[in-house]
């Protein structure tokens, strides 16, 4: 019976090392590949909830690039090719005479180069009425080429007539031409 009971445990211990074989080779191998799928699987439905966000983004992008679009096509109009400045200059004392200044001064400074644009500086003096100036400097903003302020004085007149004179110091800008 000894024999019996040897052989019984033996085939018990057979069966257990048999089973702890089956799962330590097959069974948790399997299993964290079951983990790492799972992972894999909720980083990808992460992955994928970002991609609907961003994807429900495009069609508001989409309009904000065509606004751009149209600033940039009215940004390139308003800084022509080429300095044409003496027709802006002109321009502008036409603008004055307009508005009914008087005292007008339009004078150029020196062209610089400013990130592959020409710009050119200019002084502007003129008087009239706070009315006047102001609807000059409205004429200005909705002019065809871009004009920039860096200065602007007002003065009174000493006398109190309700004149005031005008000094403004800004700058045009042009794209040169190719060849230059």
């Amino acid at each position: 019976m000894k024999l019996n009971r040897k052989k019984h445990f033996a085939a018990i211990a057979a069966v257990i090392l048999a089973l702890a074989g089956y799962i330590g080779l097959f069974q948790f191998p399997a299993q964290r590949q079951i983990v790492q799928l799972h992972l894999s699987q909720q980083r990808q439905i992460k992955e994928n909830e970002l991609n609907n966000q961003k994807l429900s983004q495009l069609p508001k992008l989409e309009e904000e690039i065509l606004k751009m679009d149209k600033i940039l096509a009215n940004f390139d109009a308003k800084i022509p090719q080429g300095r044409s400045h003496g027709v802006f200059l002109e321009q502008v004392a036409d603008i004055m005479t307009k508005h009914g200044l008087s005292d007008q001064l339009v004078q150029p400074g020196t062209e610089t180069d400013v990130q592959g644009l020409k710009r050119i500086p200019f002084d502007l003096q003129c008087k009239g009425s706070v009315q006047q100036i102001f609807a000059f400097l409205r004429s200005l903003e909705e002019f065809e080429r871009c004009v920039r302020f860096e200065s602007l004085k007002l003065t009174g007149d000493a006398a109190y007539s309700g004149a005031v004179t005008m000094h403004a110091q800004a700058m045009i800008h042009y794209r040169p031409e190719k060849n230059q």
